[in-house]
């Protein structure tokens, strides 16, 4: 195991055995991932976005990271892609005013030569898809729905 995955398991073993001190285990470690989220290291940035993951299933608001998981959305590789896109997928409904900028993403993974950027973008797309939004992907995704790619 990584130190990277020690890390978030230890993370979330931490939170799930806090009990009634979660509170102040979540607040003490939400100093430590708005240093993280904001470094240039990308893995930093994965690890804390996935703290975050963590944290909003106790119903702790992230959305000020919403940018870090775009940025994520939008890496070359696709450990960071779909951590990104995950948090993506669980928060973005509390800032819609950023789906352009994940639908940019989506439109690139989605006309992608590497098939699981493509899965991992129709995956997500669900999440952000409207009436706004539907004209723009519509083509895509016919082309990727009657593809012979038995992936896709």
């Amino acid at each position: 195991m990584s130190i990277f995955q020690n890390d978030v398991t230890h993370f979330v073993k931490k939170l799930q055995q806090a009990g009634k001190d979660r509170r102040k285990v979540i607040e003490d470690s939400l100093i430590g991932i708005r240093r993280e989220i904001v470094s240039t290291s990308v893995t930093d940035t994965c690890r804390a976005v996935l703290k975050l993951l963590n944290i909003y299933i106790y119903g702790q608001d992230i959305s000020w990271a919403t940018f870090s998981m775009i940025s994520l959305s939008a890496h070359p590789k696709l450990q960071f892609k779909r951590v990104g896109y995950l948090g993506l997928n669980l928060t973005i409904h509390l800032a819609k005013e950023l789906i352009p900028l994940v639908i940019n993403s989506i439109m690139k993974d989605l006309n992608s030569m590497n098939s699981h950027f493509t899965i991992v973008s129709m995956n997500s797309l669900a999440f952000f898809i409207d009436e706004a939004v539907a004209p723009n992907v519509a083509s895509e995704i016919s082309t990727h729905i009657t593809s012979t790619n038995p992936q896709i």
